[in-house]
């Protein structure tokens, strides 16, 4: 005898797909919610402490880093 399992048939039947939990934001969605220029970046304090938290994970102009004095290998 073969074992009959349970499938939940109504799953997804909705259409909705659950969202994923909060993710970090971009770099470019950071700087938008700041109101920065370009030319406002290396001045900005705020701007620098959320590179120090995300810079490994998250794309950061490598100018920027060196500028603060991250160790990065150019590429």
């Amino acid at each position: 005898m073969s074992k009959r399992r349970f499938t939940n048939r109504s799953w997804g039947s909705s259409g909705t797909v659950p969202m994923p939990s909060k993710r970090a934001a971009s770099f470019d969605e950071i700087v938008e919610k700041m109101g920065l220029t370009p030319e406002q970046f290396k001045g900005s304090a705020e701007l620098k402490e959320w590179v120090r938290l995300n810079w490994e994970q998250k794309y950061v102009p490598i100018d920027l880093l060196m500028a603060w004095g991250f160790e990065v290998e150019p590429q």
